[in-house]
């Protein structure tokens, strides 16, 4: 399976000293740590939440209905995730995270072109913790706005 392009960007910028416009490394300073800060949506965060956003995102099957890319479309209908459409919250990290908190149901497909079969689990039937659901939402967010 290929790394999304954020993965792979995020892997990398430490490496080259991109992570800070490549201000570090032209001061011949070492590049960010791995701990280096991302700024998304207002909220400031280490690049590894995103990084782990994506292990997450792959390790957890939401890939079955949202596809590698978070682009939709799959067999289990699964809406895309990096447009500027989103049916059950306003695109922000924290519309996201309240969606994979509390899952979709059943009942909120119904009366969509989505199958009325299918849902969303909760965080907490993904057995997800909170900065699970943070690095996830993040990274959903993130790869979001490449494709803007």
């Amino acid at each position: 399976m290929p790394f999304p392009r954020l993965t792979v960007l995020l892997l990398i910028m430490p490496l080259v000293g991109c992570a800070d416009g490549g201000r570090l490394a032209r001061q011949g300073q070492p590049s960010p740590s791995a701990e280096s800060l991302i700024m998304l949506d207002g909220m400031e965060l280490p690049v590894t939440t995103l990084l782990q956003g994506s292990v997450l995102y792959h390790r957890n099957d939401c890939r079955k209905c949202h596809y590698s890319g978070a682009r939709g479309g799959s067999e289990f209908g699964g809406p895309n995730l990096v447009d500027d459409e989103w049916f059950h919250c306003d695109g922000s990290i924290n519309g996201i995270r309240s969606v994979i908190l509390k899952g979709i149901t059943k009942e909120q497909l119904r009366g969509t072109e989505r199958s009325p079969d299918r849902f969303m689990p909760s965080a907490a039937e993904m057995e997800l913790s909170d900065a699970d659901v943070t690095a996830i939402a993040a990274y959903l967010y993130a790869i979001g706005q490449l494709d803007r």
